[in-house]
Parts: structure tokens; sequence; C-alpha cells
């Protein structure tokens, strides 16, 4: 499972106009938003960089593979990157503003949330018993709404009473829940996943008074992001359909797994103008959308995970809203036994990494670009598929 995210609302606004993009193979790329100039490796992150936020010159980046850079302050003018160990074997995943210096950070492995000094950047204290393996979190109505899935074996959304910063209660949601998000008025949406493969994908809505969950929606597919504007719930599965929508008024399913709005759904974030972008890892964009959900302009760029925009955009030429020129193709994904590769070079090397780096299966494209490679032995889990200067990411599910 990748992370990818917020994946939630990270909005600041200053003189600069960007959007700050997770390449999730360890890399921060920078969009000009005024000239449409993508920027990428302007920073090297740790390993399997997850989440990411923004603030008064500064992202925000949490690496759950890393212990010594488990968050990284970057500045955005000199890139300058300064590292905070959290613990060892923490597995940091998600994070929140509680202030404008202080973060609240999910440790998946360690069953607790960890609050963070920004300036100096340092660890503060401890929230134990947040379990099992929290992920991503919202903070609303005085709570920190913590999202802990078991990593597929458990439902429990955990409640954080932000004044004594202890666990107050746990609410049962469904299976896998991933992520949440707040409607700004009473009620809070769980994102839950499901088994594996199950195409069981659901949403969990809670009382934000109460706690109760008042109705269950199902969405299909293997949802793990959430995203809320104005009226709609936009739930990502980005490595299944792509985006879902939800009415959050009315609880209306507008598009599930069978007819998502768009592809993509790894990353997304919101401008100030309440234009939305989303990161298309599969296909290597990222997309902007206006608030009819029409498409406004799309970047290309590898490997686009969680991203945070500041400002808004400006200097629109649209383009491409499909694909960028030179992207590969690969169809099915989620995969089982075999993959089709196409949009590669005539007689390119096609190879398939595990998220460490080792190539698990190669092939030569043929005079189309295409190539046919198994993926039957391959475990179950997120490759990155290269030929060239090119690559995307494929899930291989049983």
């Amino acid at each position: 499972m990748l992370s990818l995210s917020l994946i939630l609302l990270h909005l600041v606004l200053v003189a600069a106009d960007n959007a700050y993009v997770i390449d999730t193979s360890g890399s921060l790329v920078e969009i000009d938003l005024v000239s449409g100039t993508v920027n990428p490796g302007v920073a090297v992150l740790g390993n399997y960089p997850n989440d990411i936020l923004y603030t008064d010159g500064f992202v925000y980046v949490i690496n759950s593979g890393s212990d010594n850079s488990a968050l990284q302050r970057i500045n955005v003018e000199t890139w300058v990157i300064e590292d905070l160990a959290i613990g060892t074997g923490y597995n940091c995943w998600g994070e929140q503003f509680l202030s404008s210096d202080t973060l609240l950070i999910s440790a998946t492995l360690n069953n607790s949330l960890v609050v963070v000094s920004t300036d100096p950047l340092s660890v503060l204290s401890e929230i134990p018993g947040v379990g099992p393996c929290p992920e991503w979190m919202y903070l609303a109505e005085g709570y920190a709404w913590v999202a802990c899935g078991g990593w597929g074996s458990d439902n429990n959304l955990v409640r954080v009473d932000l004044t004594t910063m202890a666990v107050s209660d746990t609410i049962e949601v469904g299976v896998n829940c991933q992520s949440v998000a707040y409607d700004g008025v009473d009620e809070l949406f769980v994102v839950n996943s499901g088994v594996y493969g199950s195409d069981e994908g659901s949403i969990s809505i809670i009382d934000a008074v109460s706690g109760n969950v008042t109705e269950n929606l199902s969405t299909g597919g293997f949802p793990s992001i959430i995203c809320i504007r104005d009226n709609k719930a936009y739930i990502g599965d980005g490595w299944g359909p792509g985006v879902y929508v939800i009415t959050t008024g009315t609880h209306e399913v507008l598009h599930d797994s069978s007819n998502p709005i768009f592809t993509g759904g790894t990353g997304f974030d919101i401008d100030s103008e309440g234009n939305l972008f989303v990161s298309d890892t599969m296909n290597g964009q990222v997309r902007v959308y206006n608030l009819n959900d029409q498409l406004l302009v799309s970047y290309s760029l590898s490997n686009p995970g969680a991203l945070a925009v500041n400002g808004c955009l400006t200097g629109i030429e649209i383009s491409d809203p499909i694909r960028p020129a030179g992207a590969l193709r690969i169809s099915p994904s989620p995969a089982s036994a075999i993959i089709t590769v196409t949009g590669a070079t005539p007689g390119e090397k096609i190879l398939v990494f595990d998220l460490s780096g080792r190539c698990m299966e190669s092939s030569i494209s043929d005079e189309s670009g295409t190539s046919v490679l198994s993926t039957i032995n391959l475990p179950e889990g997120i490759y990155t598929v290269v030929s060239g200067s090119l690559s995307a990411r494929i899930t291989v599910l049983r």
C-alpha cells in the first residue's frame, strides 16, 4: 500500500503561487502556477515520502520509511533541508497542524501520535494508545479524528481530545479505514478501503457531536484518501479506477468505482480560488479542475503523490486533458497475472522494480512500443515500470 497525500486542505496564502508535489521515488517537485514551469528534483526526500504540508515559506514532508528523517522541513526559497528523527521504526504516516508552530504526526507502527515543534524542529511529546496503525487524521470540534485500520485488519476511528491530549473513545467504522475529513458543519467522512483486492471500499459518515456512525455508503474499489470541496467529497482510489464523488449534504454517491469522475487520486489539494489539484501517478500528471469539475490545466511529472498548494492557479494555458505526450500506459491495474505496457519506445527495455529498487521483471517492447509482462510471480504490492526516461506505477493484487 502506498501512501499518498493529502491529501486534505493544506493552504496558506503567500506572495508566490506554487504547488509542491512529492515524487514518490524520493524527490520534491515544484510547479510554478504563474508560468506553468515544472521544476523536478528541487529537494531530495527520505525513504517512502508520504505526506506534505505547506506554511509560511516551508514544506513539511513525512517519510514513512525513514527514522533519521521522519520529518523534513524544507525552505522553498533556498531548498535547505532540516531533518528530524522521531522514533526508531515508528513509520510516521500523516501530519496536521495543531497550531502555527506545532505539528501532530501519526506514528503507524508505534500506535501513537507525536507532537512536534516546528521552531526549533523537535519532538515535544507523544500520545499513546492510538491504533492500530494510525494513518491520516483530521482536526475538528476539539478532537483529532484518526483513521486506524490496522493495515487492513481493523476498523477503528480513534478520537483524541486535544485539551487533555489523550484518547477519549474509539468508533467502529469500515474495514481498513485510512483517512477522514470534516465537512465544516457537523459530519465527518471516513474512507474505508476494505480488504485488499476485495473491491469493497466504503465511506462511513460520523456525527461530529455524538461520534455516532449515521450511515455507510458503498463506493467499491480501494479508496484511501479524501478531500472535501464545497458540498462534495472527493475520494481517491489512486491505484484503481480513479476519483469517486459523494455529496456531503444528501450523501448521494455521484461517482463510484464503476464510473469515477477523474483518473488518479493519489494526492489532493485546493488552492485559494477553490480549484482542485489531483495527482495521477499512473498517468504521470497533476491536473487542476475548477468548481464545475472542468479541467483547467495539466502538468506532466513522474510519480506524483501527495501535494501542497499555496496561492492560486494563474496564467492558465489549457493542455491535453487526457495524457501527456510520451507516457507509459499500463493495463490492467490493479494487476493479477499479466500487464500490457504501451507507449514505450520501440525496442526499448522495459523494467519492473519493487519499492526497494530491485528489478523483478523485464522485457523488450515490440515495433509498436508494446510489451506483455507476467506478474504472476510478483508479491502483492506496488511496483514501478520503467522504459527509458518514462515510468508509471502499478499495483499487484491477487
